[in-house]
């Protein structure tokens, strides 16, 4: 029996159609309908007994439906929506598909994307697993292999895969439910967990459940790209767990991932020789084999919009420099003062707005309301003297970072390494998508 909850919010009633030649078999909701179901409108009065159907609960959002096979057959209810996802910036899906590099530091091969495409177009779950340092490139490792997975073949209409990527907003980050994730035909997803895997309480379960999931995708003509931290996937506890595991070990040669984004992404093929290692150009100095590839990337963007002159290289050397050395400082600064850390994040992603906004949103991420204590709206710095110290500059009443270039992604990259990044900030910043003005993407 199929039975809608009437006191959910309806849109329209299942739609229920039946094959020509009726089966002992049908689709129903997903699953299998190997006995004579009675389905019954959002009302409760019967509306049609068949032996074979196939029932559409698509728009029935919120909903409790109730599915039954046979007489006393499996019963499944639910009414919570699947995670959010969002779209994947075309600066970095362009910077995967034009600017890739695929050399260490060493010119030597890396394997990685390679080892996680086979995976996804071998038999078996649609899933591959990317674990790794912090640094190494992991996420452009992703979607390079997502890329490569929705190109090539293109869907029966001559069109690629979609690809998107899943916002892990669990209401328990320790238990994540993975019932709840996306199940989309012909999307290739991307699910970034690096930051959340070791609080797993049954990483086991949890990843057992991933595998799974991705065995109904694969059905679907839809893949699952998972990013991982270096430890926290349980590939020893099982060859099933382990098969689906790459390791990145190697970040690509940062000298060549500057001087491909200055190519393809930015446009001026030109400056390429400025990062170039050898022979080495004026602003190859800024980057060792100890780089990690977004330093390399904001590089390039900083050598992309100076003047083609020794002074706009000496403006992109210091702009390169400086930056790391001062969201160092702020953030030593503000390390007992998460008030501030939260104006500098809403600042960077609201920039242009005016001060009361970017302060009313800090208070946002906070989770706090606006301070109600006279004696602390007396005494305490004002507004513009706050934005100030973490890097913003207030003109009239509007702020912004337009004399900073690369300072923005320079606080990204902080915030990464140094695991700042709690989820209620992720949760709160993530619908605002990158910072304003941002437009440095870690390529790799």
């Amino acid at each position: 029996m199929t039975e809608v909850n009437p006191f959910g919010p309806q849109r329209s009633e299942p739609e229920i159609s039946g094959p020509a030649a009726p089966t002992t078999e049908g689709d129903f909701a997903g699953g299998t309908v190997e006995e004579s179901p009675a389905v019954l409108s959002p009302t409760g009065e019967l509306s049609e007994l068949i032996r074979s159907a196939s029932v559409n609960v698509a728009n029935l959002d919120r909903s409790i439906v109730v599915v039954a096979g046979g007489a006393v057959g499996h019963v499944s209810m639910d009414s919570r929506q699947p995670l959010p996802v969002t779209d994947i910036p075309e600066l970095e899906l362009k910077a995967v598909e034009l600017a890739w590099v695929g050399q260490g530091p060493h010119d030597e091969h890396l394997p990685t994307v390679a080892e996680a495409e086979r995976l996804l177009r071998t038999a078996g779950p649609a899933l591959t697993v990317i674990a790794g340092a912090p640094g190494l490139g992991k996420r452009s490792i992703g979607l390079r292999t997502g890329w490569l997975v929705a190109h090539d073949p293109p869907t029966a209409d001559g069109k690629p895969l979609q690809m998107t990527e899943i916002r892990p907003d669990w209401e328990k980050p320790e238990a994540p439910d993975v019932s709840l994730l996306p199940q989309k035909s012909g999307v290739v997803y991307l699910l970034d967990v690096a930051s959340e895997i070791d609080g797993w309480a049954d990483s086991v379960s949890t990843a057992s459940a991933l595998i799974k999931h991705a065995e109904n995708l694969r059905r679907i003509n839809s893949y699952l790209v998972v990013i991982a931290d270096e430890r926290g996937w349980p590939e020893e506890q099982s060859g099933a767990l382990g098969g689906v595991l790459v390791r990145a070990k190697t970040r690509p040669s940062p000298h060549r991932v500057a001087a491909e984004h200055l190519k393809h992404v930015y446009g001026v093929p030109d400056r390429a020789s400025w990062v170039e290692s050898f022979p080495p150009g004026p602003l190859a100095h800024l980057l060792t084999k100890g780089t990690g590839p977004a330093d390399a990337v904001r590089l390039a963007a900083v050598a992309a919009f100076v003047e083609d002159s020794e002074t706009g290289r000496e403006t992109a050397t210091n702009s390169f420099q400086q930056w790391s050395k001062r969201v160092e400082e702020v953030f030593t600064a503000t390390q007992e003062l998460p008030e501030e850390r939260a104006l500098l994040v809403s600042a960077l992603f609201l920039g242009g707005e005016e001060a009361v906004t970017v302060q009313s949103h800090a208070r946002q991420l906070l989770r706090e309301d606006a301070e109600s204590s006279v004696r602390k709206i007396l005494t305490g710095p004002d507004l513009t003297t706050r934005l100030k110290a973490v890097g913003a500059t207030v003109t009239g009443r509007a702020i912004s970072f337009d004399d900073k270039p690369g300072y923005a992604r320079a606080v990204s990259v902080h915030r990464v390494q140094r695991q700042h990044q709690n989820r209620p900030l992720r949760t709160g910043s993530s619908s605002r998508g990158g910072p304003a003005g941002d437009t440095t993407q870690p390529g790799h």
